[in-house]
């Protein structure tokens, strides 16, 4: 991680400074120093934090400038490439390692900058495409589109992260399906495909039937639920996913928008909430959950950690140009630890 502010060039005495190839400074000393220094500053506090955050959790610590990271490509909303970091695993061994990963955790960004990450789409209630791993997905008005957070998601299911095979998978909050897809080809033993929006679970199972189609040992089960409570009693979950719209700041008035990305940590809570009360987890079972410091992070993890489930960071994502710290978590029961 490099904390170099940048190329400062001096003419008499206007100053202009460049940082990552971009005027962020200009002007007399006083006035073009003044906003580049407080970004230096931030920086050293983020390294700082980072540091003890990686030393209680176990996380790599970044590479050193010049070090190859993978380089995904920019994201709308974000100002630059996103990087991708991956915890080095090993599950919280204790419950002090559990608090250590909870206190690591960075707080919820102030509200101008969510504002600012999370700019609404003007196309959700337009048709739109999307492709993933060749294959290609059609979205109906109102069926939102994945973003670099729910790639994640996709990306540790194919390469096997998240282990599907074999097991009854659910996909909380499917959206255009490519989740069930992605378990479908992979064979998981029984898949339930489950969203709050109809139109939605109509589309994943579409396109699951399209590109996955009938397979002998794999039983898919697309589902209108809020969160579980349209699920069978017992359907004892091996895995479940979930990329919840958990915001904290009301980004848009669109109710569309609102359902697919600042409900708030309140939907998280009622996940762990039902788990719990209805016992849906098979021995076992592991929750795949991705919460960013744009929500109630360090909160929606600590009542999943009072609910009874130890957390361990599978995944960090950062993004060049804002401050957006996205997480990865694994939760199994402290009694499976």
């Amino acid at each position: 991680m490099s904390h170099d502010l940048g190329l400062l060039t001096v003419v008499a005495h206007h100053i202009v400074v460049i940082d990552g190839g971009h005027t962020v400074g200009t002007g007399a000393p006083d006035q073009a120093l003044r906003a580049p220094l407080a970004t230096l500053t931030r920086r050293l506090v983020r390294a700082r934090d980072l540091g003890t955050a990686l030393a209680a959790t176990g996380l790599p610590r970044p590479a050193a400038p010049g070090s190859p990271l993978h380089e995904l490509p920019p994201h709308p909303d974000h100002g630059g490439p996103m990087t991708d970091r991956t915890a080095a695993g090993g599950a919280a061994a204790s419950q002090d390692d559990a608090r250590a990963v909870l206190d690591s955790l960075p707080g919820t960004l102030p509200r101008d900058e969510i504002l600012a990450i999370n700019s609404s789409a003007s196309d959700i209630h337009t048709t739109r495409t999307y492709e993933y791993n060749g294959w290609a997905f059609t979205l109906p008005p109102g069926v939102f589109k994945p973003g670099d957070t729910s790639r994640i998601v996709h990306d540790r299911l194919l390469d096997g992260t998240i282990p599907v095979k074999g097991r009854s998978y659910a996909a909380m909050g499917v959206g255009l399906g490519v989740e069930a897809v992605i378990a479908g080809t992979l064979g998981a033993r029984e898949i339930y495909a489950a969203d709050v929006h109809p139109d939605s679970v109509a589309t994943a199972a579409e396109h699951y039937r399209r590109i996955v189609g009938d397979r002998p040992d794999t039983v898919f089960r697309p589902l209108v639920s809020n969160l579980f409570e349209e699920f069978p009693d017992s359907p004892r979950l091996d895995v479940i996913t979930f990329n919840p719209p958990a915001v904290s700041t009301r980004t848009s008035d669109d109710p569309t928008v609102v359902r697919n990305v600042c409900v708030g940590a309140e939907i998280v809570t009622r996940f762990f909430d039902q788990i719990v009360t209805r016992d849906l987890l098979a021995p076992g079972g592991e929750i795949y959950l991705i919460v960013s410091n744009t929500a109630e992070l360090k909160r929606i993890v600590g009542y999943g950690m009072d609910a009874g489930f130890r957390p361990e960071i599978l995944h960090r994502q950062t993004w060049e140009g804002d401050d957006c710290q996205a997480y990865l978590f694994k939760l199994i029961r402290h009694d499976a630890a």
